[in-house]
């Protein structure tokens, strides 16, 4: 069992899918499975994954045989992952090299989950905004 699945829902993705898979497979933590689950797309994502699934065993490729939807595909990646943490990349994303290891590094048991920050990057401005969607340090509980 891998400790981190990296779980990339795909619909119509194929403008940045290389670009998102190769910082993916690019990182400096290495024990990790990639799920990618393609949602019925109409371009080439299923089969620019199938390439990167040729390449390389940590990578595995689903087909859904109906469009799930949004949620259900991601809910379909976690089905099909093994690990014992995930991390959600979508297709349109670009990951640090060592964001993988940071998040293990802040991973013990006692925590059910780790976040980070997450910068914007528009591909028609020449600059990178950015941007936090989560300001928060310390603990934080979640009672259901």
């Amino acid at each position: 069992m891998f400790p981190v699945s990296v779980c990339i829902p795909v619909y119509n993705g194929e403008k940045y899918l290389e670009e998102c898979l190769n910082s993916v497979l690019d990182q400096s933590f290495r024990n990790f499975e990639v799920v990618v689950v393609d949602d019925q797309s109409s371009d080439t994502s299923f089969e620019i994954a199938r390439k990167y699934e040729a390449r390389d065993d940590r990578v595995r490729v689903f087909h859904n045989a109906q469009n799930l939807g949004l949620v259900n595909n991601w809910n379909r990646c976690i089905e099909l992952s093994h690990g014992k943490w995930i991390k959600f990349v979508f297709q349109d994303d670009l990951i640090e090299s060592n964001c993988l290891e940071k998040m293990i590094s802040a991973a013990i048991p006692e925590r059910g989950m780790v976040v980070c920050r997450r910068r914007i990057v528009f591909d028609n401005v020449n600059h990178m905004v950015k941007r936090t969607f989560l300001k928060y340090s310390g603990r934080m509980s979640i009672d259901t």
